[in-house]
């Protein structure tokens, strides 16, 4: 397995922000479109209504950002990596990666990875440097999907035009196939989200077929596939009329599936990728490239994940402003806390869930029980790595909070993994 020099470059911050009206609320979602009009745009679930966040921003991978109040998403053809509040507030981050970036996704130490499909690059931004994290040959394939695996903490990298499922060390690059598609001409994986429920990955595939046989008729797949650890396809489900999937997000908490196509269809599945619901939003030409949704960072921690340092936990209730909240560790995610249908925090009730719960070991662990502030449902947390952890231990952190006005009387925040290194 190769390893990978890191190469440097200044990051340059720009000053161009602008003011817009409209503003997402936690669970929306929000998109991103290259053409037909471009933008970033958002819309409250299941509604047919669209609403627009940034005209005119070319745009295709996106993430929600540290801390849970803005999204962070890369320009499809400048390669610029940009900053958007619930407002519309834009902000430039960095200038200094080449175009071609479509996908990005946040690490535990609050940096941003992004993948080149045309350079077989993926970019680490951080402070005020962008690095070239990863390499992969431009002339066999290139990144097109990222997302963290949540039992691990490494990358789960989809390739184009071989359609290739790898995992990547998060630290050293190194990396290990997962999965290919076999029996195509060529295949772009277009979009990969992690299944914390069930420890699989749901990637929406793009493979074109030709006839070896006279007349020699081509056949293009657009299909959502949820693939296992080991690399077997558990499901595969063939989107109707031919629409292309660009993108797919899960919803932690419910398990259910979405996917953004061109064409400006969202489509609803269950975690067995049967299709529940789809909406149109009126636009043919519209081409959406990215999917997230609003808010679903309620939990938000850095951490280096060495030994003896502090994992800094930040918690956004902006449903739950001034109620109580709950943060918990726990070495796995599986079987999460169902509290009521479609409403499941996945963390493992094991043992270290037991200690933590609510603060139970002060010498480690700060912060694991308070009050959520009465302005943004803000709180802060922390715990310390502990020596002498084997490498690549993982710590998973959630939190609750304490809320009448919903479902089962709780705000469910998300979980993140911690890598020990």
């Amino acid at each position: 397995m190769k390893r990978f020099s890191l190469i440097f470059f200044p990051m340059v911050v720009v000053a161009l922000c602008g003011t817009g009206a409209a503003q997402p609320v936690q669970e929306d979602f929000v998109l991103t479109s290259d053409t037909n009009p471009p933008g970033v745009y958002y819309t409250t679930w299941p509604s047919s209504t669209l609403s627009t966040l940034a005209p005119g921003l070319i745009s295709s991978g996106i993430t929600m950002a540290y801390e849970n109040d803005h999204v962070y998403v890369i320009g499809g053809k400048a390669g610029n990596l940009y900053r958007l509040s619930s407002l519309g507030v834009r902000c430039t981050i960095s200038t200094m990666m080449p175009s071609g970036g479509n996908c990005l996704a946040l690490d535990q130490d609050g940096s941003y990875v992004v993948g080149n499909s045309v350079n077989g690059l993926l970019y680490r931004v951080i402070g005020n440097k962008v690095t070239t994290f990863w390499s992969m040959s431009s002339s066999t394939s290139r990144p097109s999907a990222i997302c963290r695996d949540g039992t691990t903490g490494d990358w789960i990298v989809g390739t184009q035009p071989f359609g290739i499922l790898l995992s990547v060390d998060r630290v050293t690059g190194s990396s290990l196939q997962i999965y290919q598609t076999t029996g195509a001409n060529s295949c772009s994986l277009n979009d990969v989200a992690y299944m914390p429920r069930t420890d699989e990955f749901a990637v929406v595939q793009q493979r074109l077929v030709i006839s070896t046989l006279p007349p020699y008729q081509w056949n293009l797949y657009h299909e959502l596939l949820i693939i296992t650890r080991k690399g077997s396809v558990r499901v595969t489900r063939e989107i109707p009329g031919g629409s292309v999937v660009m993108a797919v997000t899960v919803n932690q908490k419910t398990g259910r599936i979405y996917l953004a196509t061109v064409g400006g269809w969202i489509w609803e599945l269950d975690s067995d990728a049967n299709i529940v619901t789809s909406r149109s939003y009126g636009y043919t030409n519209l081409s959406f490239q990215g999917i997230q949704i609003w808010g679903d960072r309620n939990v938000s921690v850095t951490a280096s994940g060495e030994p003896a340092t502090k994992a800094q936990v930040n918690l956004c209730f902006d449903r739950s402003k001034n109620k109580p909240c709950i943060v918990a560790l726990s070495l796995g995610q599986r079987p999460g806390i169902v509290f009521g249908s479609g409403n499941v925090l996945n963390l493992a009730p094991d043992s270290l869930f037991l200690l933590t719960a609510g603060g139970a070991l002060p010498w480690w662990t700060e912060g694991f029980a308070g009050t959520l502030s009465g302005d943004l449902g803000t709180a802060t947390a922390s715990f310390t790595i502990p020596i002498g952890l084997t490498p690549g231990t993982c710590f998973h952190v959630g939190a609750v909070a304490v809320n009448p006005a919903l479902p089962d009387g709780l705000d469910v925040g998300n979980v993140e993994c911690i890598q020990v290194r």
